[in-house]
């Protein structure tokens, strides 16, 4: 099954006049395009996929379209993490503006490009890029432009863009309504969201990169239930960040387990053991020979997730 079909089976029903109107595409139009901004002193630059349809409507109202960013991981780009993920499949689909920024590499580009994550890691972190500013100076831009659900606003990121993903669920979640981490942790040693997050996390035991028990900097505040003593530290912090007292475990697939804290005080968490997993962001194919980050699709999972939550 190729991912395309998967990111169908959740589509929202469209009809043959859901083509999108010149006045709603007069900021960006349709596809995909690189777009820079200045935020602060540098130039920035990120790619940008505007799908076909229009977004929803309720009543005759216009809602918005949801609008996810996607953070590539250390030495990579905007466009390498959209080819990994195909979340243009999704952005179809369900009607989602999509934004893949691209992180700077330190010393004016002479180091390969991270992400300011907080106390990790590379050269934006230790020259003060100030990658938050930047995001937020896209969504901006974007929902600026085009009309955007401010409730629907999703990041997704992997390896040191997941925790590029966890910072600003820390920084910015009035605005963030959920995050999707692959294959990341928790590096701002003050987190301390105003709002919860609702979050989905995967993660290989086998990360030889970004290791499953990678020590979270600021430790959860309440004392965790022996299911949640089981999760890496970096969802301990977010299952006592969202008042989660419960969990349910259960077998996703043959080789992946699905660990869900719900209900919280705040918003849910969901969490996904690959055994044997590594530092990939796990594409289902159809033939794994034994490969168990090819018999998960990780755009799939964060996709649905976030089609089911919004900002509280």
């Amino acid at each position: 099954m190729t991912l395309g079909v998967i990111a169908s089976s959740f589509a929202f029903a469209c009809s043959a006049d859901s083509v999108v109107s010149p006045d709603i595409t007069s900021g960006f139009d349709i596809g995909t395009g690189l777009h820079g901004i200045n935020a602060g002193s540098l130039n920035r630059e990120y790619v940008l996929h505007v799908p076909k349809l229009r977004p929803m409507t309720s009543s005759g109202v216009l809602l918005g379209y949801p609008l996810m960013i996607v953070l590539h991981g250390s030495s990579g780009s905007g466009e390498d993490i959209r080819a990994t993920t195909n979340m243009d499949s999704v952005s179809e689909a369900n009607r989602t503006i999509v934004a893949y920024p691209n992180a700077v590499g330190g010393a004016g580009g002479l180091f390969p490009t991270d992400w300011n994550a907080g106390t990790c890691c590379g050269a934006a972190a230790r020259e003060g890029i100030d990658d938050v500013g930047f995001i937020k100076a896209v969504i901006a831009e974007i929902s600026a432009k085009m009309p955007i659900d401010k409730n629907r606003l999703f990041v997704a990121g992997f390896s040191d863009g997941g925790r590029m993903a966890y910072r600003l669920a820390c920084e910015l979640s009035t605005q963030i309504a959920a995050i999707g981490v692959v294959s990341g942790s928790l590096k701002v040693d003050d987190c301390a969201p105003a709002k919860s997050v609702a979050i989905v996390a995967i993660h290989g035991t086998d990360d030889p990169v970004v290791p499953f028990d990678d020590d979270a900097d600021t430790q959860p505040s309440t004392t965790m239930s022996d299911m949640a003593e089981t999760m890496p530290p970096s969802v301990q912090f977010w299952i006592s960040a969202n008042g989660c007292s419960q969990g349910s475990a259960s077998s996703f697939t043959d080789r992946v387990d699905l660990t869900a804290f719900r209900p919280c005080s705040g918003s849910d968490i969901a969490f996904y053991a690959i055994n044997g997993g590594v530092h990939s962001w796990p594409i289902l194919v159809s033939v794994t020979d034994g490969d168990p980050d090819q018999a998960f699709s990780a755009t799939a999972v964060i996709a649905d997730f976030f089609r089911h939550h919004r900002l509280k």
